[in-house]
């Protein structure tokens, strides 16, 4: 059992039939009832809802609950940084309930790191942290930004070293 549809010539040149040269493309009634089925269903969920009279919509979920950092907290991650750990062992071993990447954007907000114009002492600087931190593969940047001793964070010398490569 076949349904035919009349299409446009040259729609589905592919799907005519060559040897007839007519424009009937042929279809499997499967298709058309799974089509018809699926509307069906949609078409009943949405006059089920409105008989149940359920116009509530189900509550959404709450956004999860920002955990601020204690004074405690902060001590705790100062004295991991001046112990020189790294962040994913800051976060390992002194805070576990604090991921790596929170702790050291926390440790930026602390220490508000510069963002102002670099000295030539600075570019200097960080040109020579670099090139000795090359060994460093896995915490590079963490260990040039520590190179610094201070004012300058892990991004800010991403950005200027970057900066300088365009130039």
């Amino acid at each position: 059992m076949s349904d035919t549809i009349k299409t446009e010539p040259n729609v589905h040149p592919v799907a005519a039939s060559p040897s007839s040269g007519s424009s009937e493309v042929s279809t499997s009634s499967a298709t058309k009832r799974g089509r018809k089925l699926k509307a069906k269903s949609v078409e009943a969920a949405e006059s089920d809802q409105l008989e149940s009279g359920d116009d509530e919509q189900k509550p959404r979920k709450r956004k999860k609950e920002r955990n601020l950092w204690t004074a405690a907290e902060e001590a705790l991650l100062l004295d991991g940084v001046k112990r020189g750990l790294t962040w994913t062992q800051i976060s390992r071993e002194v805070m576990p309930h604090r991921c790596a990447s929170s702790c050291r954007i926390h440790y930026l907000v602390l220490t508000k790191h510069l963002n102002g114009e670099w000295s030539n002492d600075e570019h200097e600087k960080l040109n020579r942290a670099r090139k000795r931190c090359t060994k460093l593969w896995s915490d590079y940047w963490d260990a040039v930004a520590k190179e610094m001793n201070g004012p300058r964070g892990r991004d800010e010398c991403i950005k200027k070293y970057e900066e300088s490569l365009k130039k």
